[in-house]
């Protein structure tokens, strides 16, 4: 009896042994495979991949992605750093930058890339692009607005100016050398002569008038330009502005004709 409770001691203590030996033999070996040493460049990057972070968490937007920048020349294939680069320019407003970062995102997750994250990124760029367009038509309608009646009438003063100028200043050269070779024989040349010189002389001073206004109608129709404030977008209930208009009136002396910018 004694022999027996023995032998069987003996049979539940081996059993206790040998479980786990065969609990170790059925887990798979090798599961978890050794993640790849990283290279001291790819080690760099991380911290400035970190920095990035912090400073974006501190809104210094630009700032991080200076951090990113250097992280990508050091890690050229480094997808996450890919990633939040456009997603920074994103938050910036850069779209083309956004756009780039993105596109080398898609490249460097290769062909094996999850379909919903390659469909996500490519819905973030057709996005961009509509607000690139939209971007380019806002900015095309503030330059548009910013043309006041008063200040395109009087570049458009300016410019009339300046033809009158050049006509009066040439019919001034004419009538001064017609006068200089006009030979004198008797009272009547002295007269027709002293014409000439009159009329170069006014001819002259009207030069120098409507060069006086080009400068300054041009001068005022370019500050007005920049300094001029335009609308965000169009507002129906703004009472409309007063129109700008030419007007050409007779000068005093001779059938010469003169401008009139009115408003």
């Amino acid at each position: 009896m004694r022999r027996s409770a023995l032998a069987l001691l003996v049979v539940l203590i081996a059993s206790a042994i040998s479980a786990p030996a065969r609990a170790e033999k059925a887990e798979p070996a090798g599961d978890a495979a050794p993640e790849p040493k990283k290279t001291p460049n790819q080690l760099k990057a991380e911290a400035h991949y970190k920095r990035a972070r912090e400073l974006y968490q501190l809104g210094r937007y630009r700032e991080a992605i200076a951090q990113l920048e250097a992280a990508l020349k050091l890690d050229p294939g480094g997808a996450e750093l890919l990633y939040n680069l456009g997603l920074v320019h994103e938050k910036l407003g850069d779209v083309d930058e956004a756009v780039d970062a993105y596109k080398r995102y898609l490249k460097a997750l290769g062909p094996d890339a999850d379909p919903e994250e390659v469909a996500k990124i490519k819905g973030i760029m057709k996005r961009l692009e509509g607000a690139k367009t939209e971007l380019k038509a806002r900015e095309a309608k503030k330059t548009e607005h910013r043309f006041t009646p008063l200040s395109a009438g009087l570049l458009v003063g300016a410019g009339v100016a300046a033809l009158a100028t050049g006509v009066f200043g040439i019919a001034a050269l004419r009538h001064d050398s017609e006068a200089r070779e006009f030979v004198v024989r008797d009272e009547k040349g002295v007269a027709d002569r002293q014409v000439l010189v009159d009329r170069a002389g006014s001819e002259a001073t009207m030069a120098n008038v409507f060069g006086a206004l080009t400068v300054l109608s041009a001068a005022t129709g370019v500050t007005l330009y920049l300094l001029s404030e335009y609308p965000k977008e169009d507002d129906p209930t703004e009472v409309p502005r007063a129109k700008a208009a030419l007007r050409m009136v007779p000068l005093p002396r001779g059938g010469a004709v003169g401008l009139e910018v009115v408003f």
